[in-house]
């Protein structure tokens, strides 16, 4: 049982590299944008590197979605605290946490085209909005990431950029090098995605300088 709870979940050790081999830069030598990534399962060799890894993957988590969806927002550490622990619960009981944390950036970004889309459209705190019993918050975004992926299913790039946002911030979340921030950088710049690039750079801004967990939340 020890064995098995080590090997969950599964990602490469250098995203921005397994990354250009489904999405290569301009000056790539690579011929297809259609490869399919084979990632190594991720192991731990102490209890202390998978509870650092599942603190990484909450960082990136509630950074993406703190900055995408309430950005100008000032929480309080009990909300935050609460929200972090949702995320954490919906990233540990998935069978792959990595997956799950792609899954989950994708959909935040979702949620953030729908509300941007109309003036009247808001978002609830986030320990609402994250609860799994709200039909109308965190988990009503499944239906519209699913088609996504129906879509990937014929069209393995299609809207893969979201998928890069998430990868790059968790990416910058455990490995802050220039290499890896002036590789996302580029790709965003390279997609022609300002949007995305804007995001990207506050997500990571909003991260490096966010309060300790438990001094509340700017």
């Amino acid at each position: 049982m020890f064995c098995a709870f080590l090997r969950q979940p599964t990602r490469s050790r250098n995203g921005a590299a397994a990354f250009r081999q489904l999405c290569p830069s301009k000056s790539s030598t690579m011929n297809s944008t259609n490869e399919t990534i084979q990632k190594p399962t991720r192991t731990f060799r102490h209890l202390a590197e998978r509870d650092l890894y599942m603190q990484h993957l909450v960082d990136a988590a509630w950074n993406l979605a703190h900055t995408a969806l309430w950005d100008t927002a000032i929480f309080s550490a009990t909300e935050v605290e609460g929200a972090r622990a949702l995320l954490r619960e919906e990233l540990t009981k998935a069978p792959d946490a990595y997956k799950a944390y792609l899954a989950f950036g994708e959909r935040v970004q979702l949620a953030r085209y729908y509300v941007a889309a109309r003036p009247d459209r808001y978002v609830p705190l986030p320990t609402v909005w994250l609860h799994p019993d709200n039909a109308k918050g965190y988990r009503g975004t499944a239906a519209w990431h699913q088609r996504i992926l129906d879509m990937r299913a014929s069209l393995p790039v299609y809207k893969i950029e979201l998928r890069a946002l998430a990868e790059g911030v968790l990416e910058l979340t455990e490995e802050p090098t220039v290499q890896n921030f002036l590789y996302w950088k580029r790709y965003f710049i390279e997609k022609k995605a300002p949007g995305l690039l804007q995001l990207f750079l506050s997500v990571l801004a909003n991260g490096h300088y966010s309060p300790k967990q438990g001094e509340g939340s700017l």
